[in-house]
């Protein structure tokens, strides 16, 4: 009984560590999308500034970028709070994935010490059977020297 409620505790603890490593994938699939906006946006900042640069005469080319410059910057700071937020949830995903892994150790660990136990409880009950039928055999005192 107790290991089959082990095995199971065991198949629970290893769906919770592969939840915990899909959530974890996810995370970090965020945080890649997040850091990519980032440099999406700081890498158009200056290809739109060399634009302006490149058309000195036009004023409207100015009024434009500026307006774009503020709504970049705006798109920027929201990629840099969300490329945070996704990196503090891989961070709890990989806590979480870790405390996983070492629940899932324990019970294996747990596993593996109760079957030693088992195997040293049988080897023990052999050995008393073994020494039980020695003893049977064993001649009685005095009896070496009856069989004449």
């Amino acid at each position: 009984m107790a290991r089959n409620t082990l095995a199971r505790l065991l198949a629970l603890r290893q769906r919770a560590t592969d939840r915990a490593v899909r959530a974890l994938a996810t995370c970090l699939a965020t945080e890649a999308d997040a850091a990519n906006a980032v440099t999406a946006i700081a890498n158009a900042i200056p290809i739109e500034r060399a634009g302006v640069d490149a058309a000195p005469g036009a004023p409207h080319a100015v009024e434009t970028y500026a307006r774009w410059a503020a709504e970049a910057r705006s798109a920027h700071a929201a990629a840099l709070a969300a490329l945070t937020q996704a990196q503090l949830a891989a961070t709890v995903a990989r806590d979480r994935l870790a405390e996983a892994r070492s629940e899932a150790r324990a019970v294996e660990e747990l596993i593996a010490v109760r079957a030693a136990r088992g195997r040293q409880a049988a080897d023990r009950r052999e050995a008393h059977a073994l020494d039980d039928i020695a003893r049977a055999r064993r001649p009685r005192s005095g009896e070496w020297f009856d069989r004449g």
